[in-house]
């Protein structure tokens, strides 16, 4: 029997932190080597990645049959994972449905244990249509050369097919994951989702200095933020900026935006000071130690809260559609400790309290059942 060995696989910085929490936990027996871009790699303060053995990195731009540059990273990637087939007894993998993911499993499937971690709870296939175009064939294509499997490319029922963008997702055609025991989702449960659940233990990256607190982190988005966004949503939201400059008069208000995506004159009236979309959310969020974070719908938010940051949502107050509402809650189902905004001035009550909500505090007895799970011998 060989001897039980993980290899954790991250894709973004919360993949990084989420895995890191779990495996350091005293319950894991096991040690752990690490697969990580290498942008995201410079950018990972390095006393975070001597838990890691070995690490390896990997450029992510893999998926086109087009650019030489991304098959010799995809090459890079297949053949290490190969060379490595045999080395490990469990992947743990940070995202559920991904390029990586899928060529990692095409090695390590029925060799290892597969484990992933997704961010939010899943809804029904039956509110999904699947669509076929040129980039569906390119992706079989690439799939069956380098991949465990392609994947399925649905869609969300909806009203108008202008925002596509923002109801897509990937499924697998041929799921390398037992998803009843092998397939966890961030939060602490949600009647709608059959998977597990695992709740992080991000303390051991916070201070948490409560007390020293100050200032607001907005969390700009894709802009506009659904297809049914028009000048009524726009007024709701200069109120609700208006009501936090009101509130942190002196505290400064940072705008982390999404590089090339974000329509910055939604967010002139804050007179935000701009932070660097290149730096990992993570870190951002620990060093400016903010008081509150707030986002129409960013699952940043999500992120913050399992800090302990005071997080808030404005989508409820913005009268989106019901069907783009449904999908938001599916999305932030799941447990996390976030404020809903439905009313303006609930809102400014909630964020002129200088008392914070309090943060549920982790036990040994929380994500046992995924512990059992890394621990399970294999022969």
């Amino acid at each position: 029997m060989k001897s039980h060995r993980i290899l954790v696989q991250v894709n973004t910085s919360f993949d990084f932190y989420i895995l890191t929490a779990l495996v350091r936990d005293k319950r894991n027996t096991a040690s752990c080597d690490l697969l990580i871009p290498l942008c995201l790699l410079n950018r990972i303060p390095k006393y975070y990645l001597d838990t890691y053995n070995e690490i390896e990195s990997f450029e992510p731009k893999l998926k086109n049959l087009l650019s030489f540059r991304s098959i010799v990273s995809t090459l890079r990637i297949s053949l290490w994972a190969r060379k490595r087939r045999n080395n490990y007894t469990l992947v743990l993998l940070g995202s559920y449905r991904d390029v990586v993911t899928s060529l990692l499993a095409k090695w390590f499937h029925n060799r290892a244990r597969l484990i992933t971690i997704k961010q939010g709870v899943d809804r029904a296939s039956i509110n999904y249509f699947r669509v076929h175009s040129l980039r569906y064939l390119h992706d079989c294509v690439y799939y069956s050369l380098f991949g465990h499997s392609a994947f399925y490319f649905e869609r969300l029922n909806q009203e108008d097919e202008s925002g596509s963008y923002y109801f897509d997702r990937p499924v697998w055609k041929s799921d390398p994951f037992d998803a009843s025991k092998d397939v966890f989702t961030i939060g602490k449960g949600a009647k709608s989702d059959q998977s597990q659940f695992v709740y992080p233990n991000l303390s051991l990256f916070s201070n948490g200095k409560q007390d020293t607190r100050s200032g607001v982190l907005v969390i700009g988005e894709r802009t506009p933020m659904t297809p049914s966004w028009n000048g009524s949503q726009d007024k709701i939201l200069n109120q609700a900026f208006s009501i936090i400059m009101q509130e942190f008069i002196g505290q400064p208000i940072f705008l982390r935006a999404r590089k090339n995506l974000t329509n910055i004159g939604f967010y002139e009236s804050l007179n935000p000071v701009f932070l660097d979309p290149e730096q990992p959310y993570d870190d951002q969020l620990l060093q400016l130690n903010p008081r509150i974070v707030v986002s129409v719908k960013s699952t940043a938010v999500k992120i913050s809260s399992f800090y302990g940051f005071d997080s808030y949502l404005l989508y409820p107050s913005l009268n989106f559609r019901k069907n783009e509402v449904e999908h938001l809650k599916y999305l932030f189902e799941g447990g996390s400790a976030i404020n809903y905004v439905t009313d303006l001035e609930e809102f400014r009550k909630l964020i002129s309290d200088t008392g914070h909500p309090p943060v549920e505090k982790y036990t040994s007895a929380m994500n046992q059942s995924f512990y059992d799970r890394l621990n399970e011998s294999r022969a």
